[in-house]
Order: structure tokens, then C-alpha cells, then sequence
């Protein structure tokens, strides 16, 4: 499996439901995006999107293991279609929701490594995640922490973000949406693309 050198590590304290800690202690996987942004800003989520990677085999059978898990644990499950920006790349995504709280896997085959999900983030201050990294093989095993992609590393301590690789369609809401938890949008026009999401 592939880690990223790149990424800025750190350690967390935010706090996890036990079924995604325990996703995260198996590897694979990692937290990533909106529910980590909140949680550094001070603000609360409902909502946790966990991200499968690695050996495509490997990854995809725990993203399988990690479903059914679940459901024998009572969440209810529902397989969420890709927009037609998500559609490159052989991927799934189901959407887990139990006693208010939401939680979306996501698996995509081209993602070897955690920098490889940050990436492909639309919005700079989103590339952001939580992985057990003795899971991953990091050492020295350090469990839980904070990684974050160099883009968003500035995006946080300047709260702002740019829309810097990928266009979704989905971004004009999520340009409005971290406006809205204080994010000053700070893409200079010309660097709007069209480009491959993942």
C-alpha cells in the first residue's frame, strides 16, 4: 500500500463512533472531508464519509466486510448511485444510517493511498483525514491522527479554500455550504477546470 510522504501528520482528539473506529483499526480506510473539517472548526456532524483505499482486491473486499458488518450490526443500508462526474472509475458507495448518525462508504480502485483520496477533493480546506496509521503499516504505530494534504494545511489556517483540481457537480452547493461555516472563497477565476474527479 502506498502512503503518502507528503501529507502533514497530527495528532487528534476527535471523537468516533465505535463502528467507524473499528472500520479504521482494520485499515483501508480512513475518515476524510467535511465531518473532519467540522471537528477542527469547532462544529458538530451527523454525517462521516469513510474512504476505502489501497490494493484495489484488498481494499474493495474490506469496503464488502466493512458493509456487511454493518448491516448485521442493524444500520440500515442504502446503495447511493455515482453523479455523472464520479462515473471514470469503477467505484461503490453505500450509505449507512443508524440513531441519527449517517455514514457513507465510498470505495474507488484508483485510490492506492490516503494522499491519493485528499486529492481528489474539490475544495482545498475538504483534503483532511483521520486513519489509524498502525493499521497502515506507519511507524512507529501511533493509531489515531490527523493527516492533511499540503493544499489543505493552508485552506485551515487561513479559512479559506480554492476549488483547485476537480469540478463536480456538486461544487456550486459545496462552495455555498463551507461559506456558510466561514470560509472565505478564495478561487481565482481562471483556475476553474473541468477535470477527472478522482
Amino acid at each position: 500500500m502506498k502512503y503518502d510522504d507528503r501529507l502533514y501528520k497530527f495528532d487528534t482528539d476527535m471523537k468516533l463512533p465505535l463502528a467507524v473506529l473499528d472500520l479504521l483499526t482494520a485499515g483501508h480506510c480512513m475518515v476524510a472531508g467535511g465531518s473532519v473539517v467540522r471537528h477542527l472548526i469547532g462544529a458538530e456532524s451527523s454525517d462521516i464519509d469513510v474512504f476505502f483505499y489501497g490494493v484495489p482486491d484488498a481494499s474493495l473486499d474490506a469496503f464488502h466486510r466493512a458493509v456487511g458488518s454493518m448491516v448485521m450490526n442493524c444500520w440500515a443500508a442504502s446503495v447511493s448511485p455515482p453523479v455523472d462526474g464520479e462515473r471514470t472509475y469503477p467505484h461503490e458507495r453505500v450509505i449507512l444510517r443508524k440513531d441519527g448518525l449517517t455514514i457513507d462508504l465510498i470505495w474507488c480502485d484508483v485510490w492506492d493511498g490516503p494522499g491519493k483520496v485528499l486529492d481528489g477533493f474539490d475544495l482545498t480546506c475538504c483534503s483532511v483525514g483521520v486513519l489509524d496509521l498502525a493499521a497502515d503499516g506507519a511507524q512507529p504505530p501511533t493509531n489515531l491522527q490527523l493527516v492533511a494534504a499540503p493544499q489543505a494545511v493552508h485552506a485551515l489556517m487561513t479559512r479559506s479554500y480554492t476549488v483547485w483540481k476537480n469540478v463536480w457537480p456538486t461544487t456550486p452547493s459545496r462552495r455555498v455550504k463551507y461559506g456558510n461555516l466561514g470560509f472565505r472563497d478564495a478561487t481565482p477565476p481562471a483556475s476553474m477546470t473541468e477535470e477527472d474527479p478522482f
